[in-house]
């Protein structure tokens, strides 16, 4: 199990892989995201702190003249966290939330 929000603090991690996905699925999966302003460098956010103190955020990166990802738009996502492990942690919850297996 995680917990996500923006009281999860992601200071510390960094690119570890990436994820083909919707916005919408990950909502599905992580709840509402952070929504940063349209030209930063990040625009939206899903902050997770897993059981196992793990750290990971997924995160669209630098989509200045595309804005933030549509909802049914399939993106490659950025993953960051503390350690490798967390790309594997976060397709797997992404995996149980689409075929609605709850962990």
């Amino acid at each position: 199990m995680f917990q996500t929000g923006s009281s999860v603090n992601i200071v510390g991690t960094s690119l570890k892989g990436y994820l083909v996905s919707t916005r919408e699925e990950l909502t599905k999966g992580f709840g509402k995201p952070v929504d940063y302003a349209e030209g930063d460098k990040v625009t939206t956010e899903w902050k997770i702190k897993f059981d196992n103190g793990l750290v990971a955020c997924i995160y669209d990166w630098k989509r200045y003249e595309n804005g933030r990802p549509a909802d049914n738009e399939l993106y490659d996502w950025h993953i960051g966290g503390t350690s490798y492990d967390v790309v594997s942690l976060i397709k797997d919850a992404v995996h149980r939330s689409k075929t609605n297996v709850i962990a």
